[in-house]
Formats: structure tokens, sequence, C-alpha cells
């Protein structure tokens, strides 16, 4: 019974934020048509299998091909692969918009509890048994596993995204997707679709006439200011996770795992890299005690040859 409503319950808020035409033959859910001669092929999907997406489905929601139309489309796996969740482009039935429709799998917290319980059982017994291993096991599976279960929270990713758009959203060539709360959920993430060229893609940046390093450029730029000016930083900024765009913007995405880095850390950061520049490389070592790197106990004079 509590799954038959949380199942209705889902669908409802679907057709209620998402175009759809439910009155289509057997049952095929359709988003609408849109203007234009230049539209790209989309896909039907039934009124089940939209349930199912939404509930956290994924790729196995498509069932039909029709052109003129723009659809739930899966567009790409993020970060955990195809484990955890898929991107679908959809429109948007009270303003047309064009968005990023982010889908957790039905389950995948259930099953990520039992590996990480797994996992903790497993390293308890190494950290009891190998006491050559100086660093306790379990604390850092339990790190990881909260990193790993707040990232299931889309809601709480949805308020990193706009604090990352106040504080860094000024800087030049630097762009985050606008965030459509009416249309988001625990596990469901509605965001602004936005076209862009990855950066590993050389071919596609060539042929659209952007340099690669350039955007590196405007990436590190932005990395700096992230980590010494606010200290709040996208933790996860593989090239999965970047966008360039045809205009010259840098388009960060998935703010599932963001961190911050405390005043003394920042300090800590810039003393770094003047020690760097400088080639003090005994001052460098020094700095891991400040950044908490290393335990005082630890000599790491040693690391310093190793660093020149």
């Amino acid at each position: 019974m509590v799954a038959r409503n949380a199942a209705r319950t889902s669908t409802d808020w679907a057709q209620a934020h998402f175009a759809v035409d439910t009155q289509c033959r057997s049952s095929h859910v359709l988003l609408p048509r849109c203007g234009g001669s230049k539209l790209r092929a989309c896909h039907v999907i039934t009124a089940a299998t939209q349930q199912a997406a939404f509930l956290g489905g994924g790729c196995n929601a498509i069932s039909h091909t029709l052109s003129g139309s723009y659809s739930l489309l899966p567009f790409h796996a993020l970060h955990l692969t195809m484990l955890t969740l898929q991107v679908y482009k959809a429109v948007l039935r009270e303003t047309g918009d064009i968005v990023a429709v982010k889908v957790q799998r039905p389950g995948i917290g259930e099953s990520i509890a039992v590996d990480m319980l797994l996992l903790r059982r497993l390293m308890r017994v190494v950290d009891q048994n190998l006491p050559q291993i100086s660093q306790p096991l379990v604390p850092l599976v339990d790190e990881f596993a909260a990193r790993l279960f707040a990232e299931l929270d889309y809601c709480a990713e949805g308020r990193n995204a706009e604090r990352f758009q106040e504080l860094y959203g000024s800087m030049p060539r630097i762009r985050t997707p606008k965030i459509y709360w009416q249309a988001t959920q625990r596990r469901v993430l509605t965001m602004e679709w936005i076209d862009g060229i990855k950066l590993t893609n050389k071919a596609a940046m060539d042929a659209a006439g952007l340099n690669i390093v350039d955007f590196v450029d405007v990436g590190i730029e932005c990395t700096l200011r992230q980590l010494l000016e606010h200290g709040y930083f996208h933790a996860d900024p593989h090239p999965g996770n970047l966008l360039a765009t045809r205009n010259g913007t840098l388009v960060y995405l998935d703010f599932g795992m963001m961190s911050e880095a405390p005043e003394y850390a920042r300090y800590a950061i810039m003393a770094h890299v003047v020690h760097l520049v400088n080639r003090d490389y005994d001052a460098m070592c020094r700095d891991y005690y400040t950044l908490q790197f290393m335990d005082p106990s630890i000599d790491t004079a040693p690391i310093a040859p190793a660093l020149q």
C-alpha cells in the first residue's frame, strides 16, 4: 500500500511539473511539440515507465521513437557511472523551459547502505588484525559513507549549486545551471539545460573554435578563488562535471560533493604556494602540520628531497 501510494504521488507530481499528454493512445506520455524545422528525434515514455523513472528509474524508460518533439530523454549518467542516477532532457509544463532532470535510481540508498555495512565490517577486521597499519580504516569508511549518502539528497545539491552561484557567479566566464525548485524533490533534481562540450572532447572543441588551455586557465582561476577567498569549493571538478559553451563560459555541474576550507587552512595553502614558488621545500614539509595532513609526531623532513 505504501509503495502504491508513493508511486501515485510521484506520478501526480511528475505530471504537474513536466509536459505530458495522458490522452495519447496506449497510455504513452509525450512531451509537447516545439515549433521550428530543426527538431531532434525524441522518444515516447509510457505512463508506467514514467512513474518508475521519477521514483528513480533509468534508461529502460525509453520504449518508442517519434520525431517532432522534445522528450524525457536519457542524456548521460553522472558521477557513480550508471549505478546511482541518470540525467534526462525534458520540457517544463508551466514555462516550456528545456531542463535537465537528474533522477535517482530506485533502491540505491538501501544498496549503498548494505555495501557500506559490509565494507565497514571488513575494515574492522583489518584494523583488529593488522597493527602495522597506523591509520584506522573504519573512520575512513564512515567518512566516505557520510559523503556518499549526502550526495543522494538532491535538495541539498540544489542549495549547494545556488550557493556556488552566489559566491562565484560574478566571475567572468563562470556559469552554474539554474535550479527549478518547483520541480525538484529529494530524489529528482531539475535544473537549467545548458548546451556545452566536455573539455576532454578535443575534436568537438576544435570544431567549435574553442581553446582547451584557455578553459583550463579559467577553471584554475575559479578553483583558486574557491580555495583561497571563500573556502567553499567544488570537491569533484572532473571533466565530466565541466562544460565549455560556444560563447566561452565554463559551466560547473554536479554539486553533490562540496567542501569548505577553514580560514587557517586557506592561509596555510597560500603559504604553501609561496614556499613552492621560492623552492623552500623544508618549509613546505612543515606546512603539512599546519594543514593537518600530518600528525606533529611524524617527521616530515625526509619528504623534502622528494619534493625537489
